[in-house]
């Protein structure tokens, strides 16, 4: 990085933990702090410590990442990592009077800190097995790395009216959500040539709305013209005074498809960034240091490998592994143990995906008994072999460490963990084919805001508060059927009087699952999301929304 740009950096790391100490003395405000820590991707949780956001660009983090944050992680007394939605590693716990020496340690590891949180570009998303997935267009992590690479020295791009989010799936299935990003790209061959489906003016959260297309092709090689049109665009026009209206979604649905369509083709024709050159990823190399395995397979070895082995486009040889890691969350000597586990594989890192778990893209197939094994000697208490839905489901991190969350989300979260553990007792032969399905189909945000995803799952649910009899009672509002794929980008559907409360959702996930798993047992093959979305148009004739209603639908 540019040493005139790292000297203003290091001003502005010291200048933020000078007010995180004049905070601690009660001599600023919160909002003080928050105004420098949030360009940062840092912010202050409830208990007073602070969350430190590592950008890892496509999710991706090699074995020494791994031992250099375990490393800082000690240092700094830093209480865990997590890995989240966004496919970033979130550092809470960070002391107050540490933040300075975290954010220089990454810095020095090459962990970067700019950007991540405020009025800034987010990390982009992408395809977690880019590059080794059998189904993909082709791999787009050279696209993500060339736009990382230009957008973070672009100053445009760390001074919006609000947080601009970009996606890259390699998938035709859309398997990040791109298409409803601020602005998204979904890869397609078209004759034979590498390009995009362009998507923009999706978001999440209040008032949300799924993206537009804006071009049915685009080559490869003007992928960074389109991201520059956009930020152009979206600085220019961004509602800088009334936050609540600052995302790109708001100017969209205001303006409507024609005219923010036509806007962003003005200001295509004025963009001047580089042509795209594409350099391709050595997966060769990376496959020639895998190490073979020499371990029998231990008991539960092969429901194992029902769940978490996913084939890559190497040939039989070579395979991919989903880590199920509970709530997302290492600590500094589960990331060590991690990496030695890598290592001892000959495996140079990992990727980090939406659902707050880790792939393992390439490990030789006749190592996969010995990578069982030791997950279960070392890793088992933090990382899921035996089909635990404990700590598996996605949620955001809720009222206990968020300022604006309503509900604390992971006690929800392990009630309706609980009950499927129990549920899936009744269905043995189907329980480790549904897993990964079923984990992806069921999203909770403690709050409006869909930190944790909920408009687009097959069940969803965002925190509510509403006052009966003079008290303050917890529930969730309901949202089903969403779906994003190559055919459909969709919400779940949902109602203001569509409530359960906060104590009866397990119960009712539990009744909904049954449903999908019945329906598997009479030759079904859907998703679990697939089966919620096709039942989306009955649910939303729904005006007596009770738990008996919805389900008898569901039945039927």
């Amino acid at each position: 990085m540019n040493p005139d740009l790292l000297k203003q950096l290091d001003a502005q790391y010291r200048d933020l933990q000078h007010h995180i100490d004049l905070l601690s003395k009660g001599e600023c405000k919160a909002m003080d702090v928050k105004h420098r820590s949030a360009l940062l991707g840092i912010y202050q949780e409830r208990d007073g410590t602070y969350m430190c956001r590592v950008r890892r660009n496509a999710g991706q983090v090699s074995t020494k990442n791994l031992h250099d944050l375990a490393n800082i992680m000690e240092v700094q007394q830093i209480n865990h990592a997590h890995f989240s939605t966004r496919q970033n590693i979130q550092l809470h716990g960070v002391p107050a009077d540490k933040v300075y020496q975290t954010i220089i340690a990454c810095n020095d590891a090459d962990m970067i800190f700019r950007g991540g949180g405020g009025n800034t570009f987010r990390s982009i998303a992408t395809s977690p097995r880019s590059g080794v997935s059998p189904t993909e267009a082709f791999d787009t992590i050279p696209h993500t790395q060339a736009v990382w690479n230009w957008i973070s020295t672009y100053e445009r791009a760390y001074g919006f009216g609000r947080k601009f989010k970009i996606g890259i799936s390699a998938e035709p299935t859309d398997d990040i959500n791109a298409g409803i990003q601020d602005l998204g790209f979904v890869a397609k061959l078209q004759d034979g040539k590498r390009g995009f489906k362009v998507y923009s003016g999706g978001g999440m959260g209040r008032n949300p709305g799924l993206g537009t297309v804006l071009m049915e092709f685009l080559p490869e090689k003007e992928i960074i013209r389109v991201v520059q049109a956009m930020v152009d665009l979206f600085f220019e026009n961004g509602n800088r005074k009334v936050r609540p209206k600052a995302r790109l979604r708001f100017l969209f649905q205001e303006l409507g498809p024609d005219a923010f369509s036509n806007l962003f083709f003005q200001y295509l024709e004025q963009a001047d960034a580089p042509d795209f050159e594409f350099e391709p990823m050595d997966y060769k190399s990376q496959i020639e240091l895998l190490k073979k395995g020499t371990v029998t397979p231990i008991a539960g070895f092969d429901a194992w490998e029902r769940r978490s082995v996913i084939n890559t486009a190497f040939g039989d040889d070579i395979k991919s592994a989903h880590l199920y890691v509970r709530d997302g969350n290492l600590r500094a000597e589960q990331l060590r143990s991690l990496a030695s586990i890598l290592n001892d594989l000959g495996i140079q890192g990992i990727r980090a995906t939406s659902t707050q778990n880790l792939i393992l893209p390439l490990v030789h197939s006749s190592a996969l008994p010995e990578l069982h094994s030791a997950l279960k000697n070392e890793l088992a208490d933090v990382i899921d072999i035996d089909g635990d839905f404990t700590g598996q489901l996605v949620s955001c991190i809720g009222a206990t460490a968020c300022p604006i969350g309503l509900l604390k989300t992971e006690g929800t979260r392990e009630h309706i963990a609980n009950a499927l553990n129990e549920l899936l007792k009744s269905y043995p032969e189907l329980a480790p084919s549904v897993y990964n399905s079923i984990i992806s189909g069921i999203n909770i945000s403690g709050c409006a805001s869909a930190c944790g995803l909920n408009l687009i799952s097959g069940i969803g649910f965002h925190g509510h508060k509403k006052r009966i009899d003079g008290e303050i009672v917890e529930f969730y509002q309901v949202h089903l059927g969403g779906e994003i794929n190559e055919a459909q980008h969709a919400f779940g559907y949902t109602n203001t009087d569509w409530l359960v409360a906060a104590d009866e959702v397990e119960a009712f996930v539990s009744a909904l699952v049954q449903q999908y798993l019945k329906q598997l047992q009479s030759a079904g093959t859907q998703t679990f999301q697939q089966f919620m979305a096709s039942k989306r148009d009955r649910l939303s004739t729904v005006t007596d929304f009770s738990m008996s209603n919805v389900i008898q639908i569901i039945q039927g």
